[in-house]
């Protein structure tokens, strides 16, 4: 899957799926989204094809930032960060492993 793709796939998981969940912040969640996603897609790309990393550590990185991410900038909710976290990050994977193979 080329990068391209992958950007659009990401934007629209994480930051329209994201938008439900903090919907009183307005347009924040999709500025978040879209920052997360420009910085996501392109480092998973190049770590899954030219280094031999083990995924559940991309995966589980991945989760604890965004769970930092949209505790210091959407809402002091930990629980909500927790499970937004680890609902779009597995979505994510999915994706991208049913992209790339």
């Amino acid at each position: 899957m080329t990068l391209l793709w992958t950007l659009t796939g990401y934007f629209i998981i994480k930051a329209l799926l994201l938008w439900p969940f903090y919907y009183k912040l307005s347009t924040r969640p999709l500025v978040v989204g879209l920052a997360s996603s420009l910085a996501i897609a392109p480092l998973i790309t190049i770590l899954y094809h030219e280094t031999a990393i083990d995924f559940w550590y991309v995966y589980l990185l991945l989760i604890v930032l965004d769970i930092v991410l949209y505790n210091f900038l959407l809402q002091k909710l930990w629980w909500k960060a927790i499970l937004v976290s680890f609902l779009l990050n597995t979505i994510c994977i999915i994706f991208f492993f049913l992209g790339n193979g």
